[in-house]
């Protein structure tokens, strides 16, 4: 599984990006969880979308 973030930097909120983190998270609870810890350890980001799924492949 993927978790698939998007992020805005906590200091200006129209700068937002995705980004794309491998994950062992099998359920809803598990992907929220590791969303949270992902949010703790950048403090300078703002996490505006969440989800888990497959890993999308930008062409």
């Amino acid at each position: 599984m993927t978790l698939l973030l998007l992020i805005c930097l906590a200091t200006a909120p129209n700068q937002c990006r995705t980004e794309q983190i491998p994950t062992t998270a099998q359920l809803p609870a598990q992907c929220f969880a590791a969303a949270q810890e992902w949010a703790v350890q950048h403090p300078r980001y703002r996490l505006a979308k969440w989800r888990c799924g497959r890993r999308v492949v930008e062409i």
